[in-house]
């Protein structure tokens, strides 16, 4: 009872969490990562990106298809939802983890009891989590309840997930792994990243946020993208160059996407205004001059940044604080200023 009450508790917490929306503003074509691209479940994976409950496996890459380790489903769960911090050394076995006090937060909340009953004095951190055990993971996070002996699926009679399972098809957040049928949970599969963002954001009730395509055009080696003012060429060999039209006073357009995960330098002229966008609008600029790189020059909702004669022969880093940092694999690139 105590765990049911603190589970409907971390939900109404979550719910007030959850009224800013997400803003799909910030959403640059091909979206945060390289590698969902096409998926259909990029969308849930921006979501979350949205919510920081995920920030990728690195190097800009979601790794969508890899399986979600015990520990990472620890991490997901303990960054969605406001637990209570563990009090004490739950198990033997996660000492080493990365994922430790994610671990001890889902005992602290009666998320998890290990994974060596009756024992349970170890988690199993590196183990992959089955789509049966992350029904259970779930149900107990969430407090669902309705649903037991609805019979969903015709797979999982034998499973001691059964339960779970039906609690979770009640509260629709999963609709099945054998569509358009959806006669089959396949409880003992392992649970992809990627499933685990729609498994997730369909429980945080969020809305999918799936970015614009990536427009681009091969000719010979070459692949080359271009905005109104500049054009981006990437070669065989991953080496991208830029150039972009200047002329003292006037107002260069950068496309964003020109600059995900490849950054590149472009030429402008002093007295010329430039303006980092893309087809879903401004990003949130942090601009920091290389001369005193200690020093951003501007933070904020800043789309756009003038350079006058003292900038001449010096050159400028950006990027955006949601989707990169600087030297990053996210939205990042350099201007110089013409001496």
């Amino acid at each position: 009872m105590i765990r049911r009450m603190m589970a409907v508790s971390v939900v109404s917490l979550l719910m007030a969490a959850l009224a800013v929306p997400v803003l799909a503003s910030h959403q640059v074509p091909g979206g945060s990562f390289t590698d969902d691209d096409g998926s259909v479940h990029e969308g849930y994976i921006e979501a979350l990106v949205a919510e920081g409950i995920t920030t990728g496996c690195g190097e800009g890459l979601f790794c969508p298809d890899d399986p979600v380790t015990r520990g990472q489903m620890a991490a997901f769960l303990n960054r969605a939802l406001p637990l209570p911090a563990g009090s004490g050394d739950s198990f033997v076995d996660d000492d080493e983890s990365v994922f430790e006090s994610d671990i001890e937060r889902l005992a602290a909340s009666g998320v998890t009891r290990g994974c060596n009953p009756p024992t349970n004095d170890r988690f199993c951190p590196d183990d992959p989590v089955t789509r049966g055990a992350m029904a259970a993971f779930l149900v107990r996070a969430f407090g669902y309840s309705d649903g037991v002996g609805s019979d969903a699926f015709s797979d999982d009679d034998s499973s001691v997930f059964e339960s779970d399972i039906e609690r979770l098809a009640a509260a629709g957040v999963t609709v099945g792994c054998n569509p358009p049928d959806n006669t089959l949970f396949c409880p003992d599969d392992p649970v992809t990243r990627a499933q685990m963002a729609t498994f997730l954001g369909r429980a945080l009730g969020l809305t999918p946020d799936t970015p614009p395509p990536t427009t681009s055009t091969s000719i010979g080696g070459s692949t080359s993208t271009t905005s109104d003012d500049s054009t981006t060429t990437t070669d065989d060999d991953g080496s991208t160059t830029s150039t972009t039209s200047g002329g003292g006073g006037a107002t260069v357009d950068i496309d964003a996407r020109d600059f995900v995960f490849d950054p590149a330098d472009v030429i402008i002229d002093a007295g010329d205004t430039v303006r980092v966008t893309n087809s879903q609008g401004s990003h949130n600029i942090i601009w920091v001059d290389m001369e005193d790189p200690g020093q951003p020059t501007g933070t904020g909702w800043v789309e756009s940044r003038v350079f006058d004669d003292s900038d001449a022969g010096e050159s400028f880093d950006f990027y955006c604080s949601l989707h990169g940092t600087a030297g990053g694999a996210g939205m990042a690139g350099s201007v110089t200023v013409n001496p």
